[in-house]
């Protein structure tokens, strides 16, 4: 179970680029990045902001849009792939 708003770290194998990216600021936005280095983490389809991406782990915020939904499911993109479900 995930919170909306919550930091959660996705741990694998060729999850997102070998050189590890940090936090980066989106400049149409001003917030905090969706994709970062090439990958995505979606919610329920919603785009959760990127702290830390690399080979093996990711780290995002869990997206407020989930706060009325039961069983979210999470799906990792990376280099555009069709993404891959992971709960």
């Amino acid at each position: 179970m995930v919170s909306p708003g919550e930091i959660v770290t996705v741990f694998g194998t060729g999850l997102g680029p070998a050189s590890p990216l940090q936090t980066a600021i989106d400049p149409t936005t001003g917030k905090v990045a969706t994709t970062l280095g090439n990958v995505q983490v979606l919610f329920n389809g919603y785009p959760a902001p990127l702290t830390y991406v690399s080979a093996s782990q990711i780290n995002c915020v869990v997206p407020y849009e989930l706060a009325q939904l039961t069983q979210p499911y999470v799906e990792v993109k990376y280099m555009a792939s069709r993404p891959t479900r992971i709960c």
